[in-house]
């Protein structure tokens, strides 16, 4: 309980932090009328075609790299990008009712996990959200120890993959793709663990039984 309360504060002057930086950060931003369509385009809309053929994390940098410079990298680059909406407002419809906090932690996973481009330091976008999903969370030590374990693992094997790549110089490309489809996999399963496991907030419950019994009256 100590423990949950602690993670709470932490949680909360966080998110503080976090948006008093995004109102500083808001305030001193240029604007789409002062730079046109170049910001726009710049900003948001390079985001739905981006290519980007090195290596990462992303299950979609082999095809990415396959087709690049061709004419089939734009229409992939689109493709690509329309599962991660699809999903994350999936994720937002389903789950956002529920328990709003879980439904920002399994957006940004999905967000991440579908994304064209997938580095290190895009966990972190989800990994600070962790603490206010682990406290309403039926896993037990053991198990959640197991989902940890499982979610360095697959970055291991990827990061082996990579380091022939590009320290021995071997030619490893479809190997780093097939372990970044193992991660893909095994970080969409423990995603499905969280979800599956998660302990809804009693105000939820609450209401449910309240619609059931005017429902019954």
């Amino acid at each position: 309980a100590d423990c949950a309360l602690w993670l709470g504060h932490l949680t909360a002057f966080s998110m503080l932090l976090f948006l008093l930086l995004l109102e500083k950060s808001f305030k001193n931003s240029p604007h789409p009328h002062r730079y046109g369509p170049e910001f726009v385009q710049e900003t948001y809309l390079y985001h739905v075609t981006r290519q980007d053929n090195r290596h990462n994390f992303s299950v979609y940098f082999y095809a990415m790299y396959l087709v690049h410079g061709t004419v089939w990298a734009r229409g992939l680059a689109l493709a690509a990008f329309l599962p991660q909406a699809t999903l994350v407002a999936t994720a937002a419809l389903c789950l956002a009712r529920r328990d709003l906090p879980l439904a920002w932690f399994a957006q940004t996973v999905v967000f991440v996990l579908f994304n064209k481009v997938c580095t290190s330091q895009y966990f972190v976008w989800y990994l600070w959200l962790l603490p206010l999903v682990a406290t309403s969370s039926r896993l037990s030590a053991r198990a959640a120890l197991a989902c940890v374990a499982v979610w360095l693992c697959s970055q291991g094997l990827w990061l082996g993959a990579a380091y022939l790549l590009e320290f021995r110089g071997l030619n490893s490309f479809f190997w780093i793709w097939i372990a970044g489809v193992v991660m893909f996999v095994s970080h969409s399963v423990l995603l499905g663990v969280i979800v599956a496991n998660h302990q809804f907030t009693t105000k939820t419950a609450l209401a449910k039984a309240s619609g059931f019994k005017a429902h019954a009256s």
